[in-house]
């Protein structure tokens, strides 16, 4: 089962995002207050506070080597951060502008070029994407109360669909991780529980009460037994989940998935 290990509070308005940076140390987090804030995850302590979007921010994400933090926002800007050694002074390294249209696309940070554009069939909105840790497959959260994985080099369909949640108003989160020593799929819902599905069979596995209002982010740790979530509660914190091994509740699952998707090599 998972239990609350942390909450972190500093945000002034709903926290959208939450992600954990590579070397497991560090928490970075999205506001609707604008801001970006970087938070010490053992201790619970904020470390930076970032400000320069002109509208509540979406998404974060860290770079592999955890030097920058990628920000969305709806003022349509995606703004890239240096924060070399977390504790130097923060600035803005790049700027890409938005799009409106209801596709996924993916960018080259650098160039700023369009390097691929992801349509669902099902023309429902799109409001997520995550690649895998080698990258080559991708998962996409959309207004239909599915969880899609794609293969990157392919323009195909999705190759497998996850479902059970409930997600058709808000825009959530999705996240690959490990869950009993398995490669699993996780995402909030908008009952306020947390679903972990077993990557290659698509069961659920597991699923838990998280909060009392829709559960909008979830992000694994890459090292840790640790999940962290947001939801739309007013009380505008950041929950720490850990596995605690024993629940009898869990769903057993025989079948063993394979390694593709989740190695980085």
């Amino acid at each position: 089962m998972y239990k609350l290990k942390n909450t972190l509070a500093g945000h002034k308005r709903s926290v959208n995002r939450a992600r954990f940076s590579n070397s497991g140390k560090y928490l970075a987090s999205a506001g609707a207050d604008k801001t970006v804030k970087v938070w010490n995850i053992e201790k619970g302590f904020l470390l930076e506070n970032f400000e320069e979007h002109e509208d509540g921010v979406n998404d974060v994400c860290w770079s592999s080597n955890d030097r920058y933090i990628a920000s969305g926002s709806d003022d349509r800007s995606i703004i890239l951060w240096s924060i070399e050694g977390v504790r130097n002074k923060d600035h803005a390294v790049k700027v890409l502008k938005g799009h409106t249209n209801y596709v996924l696309r993916i960018w080259d940070i650098w160039s700023g070029q369009c390097l691929k554009t992801l349509v669902d069939e099902s023309n429902k909105q799109a409001t997520f994407l995550k690649f895998s840790p080698n990258s080559q497959y991708l998962l996409s959260a959309s207004l239909d109360h599915m969880v899609k994985l794609w293969a990157y080099a392919s323009k195909e369909r999705p190759i497998r669909t996850y479902t059970g949640h409930d997600n058709s108003i808000y825009a959530q989160s999705i996240d690959f991780g490990y869950f009993k020593e398995k490669r699993c799929v996780i995402a909030g819902s908008e009952d306020g529980k947390v679903f972990v599905w077993d990557l290659q069979t698509k069961e659920v596995l597991h699923s838990f009460t998280a909060h009392k209002d829709a559960v909008i982010n979830v992000d694994s740790h890459s090292r840790l037994p640790l999940i962290c979530s947001c939801s739309l509660e007013k009380d505008l914190t950041i929950k720490i989940w850990e596995y605690v091994p024993g629940d009898t509740e869990m769903i057993e699952d025989s079948n063993v998935p394979s390694n593709e998707v989740m190695n980085d090599d």
